[in-house]
């Protein structure tokens, strides 16, 4: 029995590369895109990660479910509901748009090309975080 020393790559490639086809690095198919089954591997490559993102998307999904089956209720009924829901509500919005436009103006800069490295997740925090107090603001002060 012959032993080749074959490097670590997806099944359908080492058929392939077993079958005498050209082997190709462990990324591509035939077709110039990345394996789909490299996909899989990635929980095994960066466990911490993938692990930290599947606790962050169940607890979006427990808050979104305990959202779901809540009774509807008056607006009045709950203490930070009624806080949030005030007409003085427009200077809370006001001042975390304020805040909001002062952290990340000094915080982006900070980092070189942001679209394009790994601190693209600040930018992308940045746009969700603006976007829900800024639709906050316009609702605190439409609503009235």
């Amino acid at each position: 029995m012959v032993r080749v020393a074959i490097p670590l790559v997806s099944f359908r490639a080492f058929i392939r590369c077993a079958a005498g086809e050209r082997c190709r690095g462990p990324t591509t198919i035939s077709r110039g895109r990345p394996d789909p089954v490299q996909l899989f591997v990635t929980a095994i490559q960066n466990p911490i990660q993938f692990g930290l993102a599947t606790i962050l998307a169940g607890g979006f999904v427990l808050v979104f479910l305990l959202a779901a089956k809540s009774p509807e209720r008056r607006a009045g009924s709950i203490g930070w509901v009624r806080a949030i829901t005030g007409p003085s509500t427009r200077y809370l919005f006001g001042l975390l748009a304020i805040v909001w436009v002062v952290g990340f103006g000094f915080l982006i800069p900070q980092f070189p090309n942001t679209a394009e490295s790994a601190y693209g997740a600040i930018a992308l925090i940045a746009m969700f975080s603006g976007f829900f107090i800024m639709m906050g603001l316009l609702w605190s002060v439409i609503g009235e």
